[in-house]
């Protein structure tokens, strides 16, 4: 084979290899992103389960994923009838960092226990929100000290 026709068959050949590489990191990427498509709505769906156990590792593992689009779930999720579901929801929202969560977890302040309620104060302050302030001042004197607490700390952050 000439030294020309050798050079030639060496570029198309690495041409080759590049156009394949290249389409396998594209089935790669788009297999990631269905994939967490999948999983984002398996977890949504599981929010809904008659099992509390497996309704609070669905809120635990949307926190984890910090996707928007689960806000609206999360949100159902705090009038749930188990406190750690709702407790869970709550800190998974405030792993968004979400404003469309601010009032529901403004109302979540009044839950009857404590530590959804401390936990709610968390996210409110992670979320920055100063429409939060307001309603996180009452906390201040809550029978919880725990609550009282959070509240403290997180205000702390809103000094302007």
């Amino acid at each position: 084979m000439y030294p020309v026709k050798a050079l030639r068959c060496r570029q198309i050949q690495w041409q080759r290899a590049l156009s394949v590489l290249f389409v396998l990191c594209l089935f790669v990427l788009a297999r990631e992103m269905f994939g967490q498509v999948d999983q984002v709505s398996q977890l949504t769906k599981e929010l809904k389960d008659a099992n509390w156990v497996i309704r609070l590792d669905a809120a635990f593992a949307l926190g984890k994923l910090k996707d928007p689009s689960t806000v609206e779930a999360l949100v159902a999720a705090l009038k749930d009838g188990d406190s750690d579901v709702r407790r869970t929801a709550a800190t998974a929202l405030g792993e968004i960092k979400d404003l469309r969560a601010v009032d529901p977890l403004v109302v979540l302040l009044r839950d009857i226990d404590p530590l959804v309620r401390g936990r709610t104060a968390a996210s409110l302050g992670k979320i920055g929100d100063p429409r939060a302030v307001p309603s996180l001042i009452p906390l201040l004197k809550d029978e919880d000290a725990t609550v009282r607490r959070d509240a403290a700390d997180w205000l702390d952050y809103f000094k302007d």
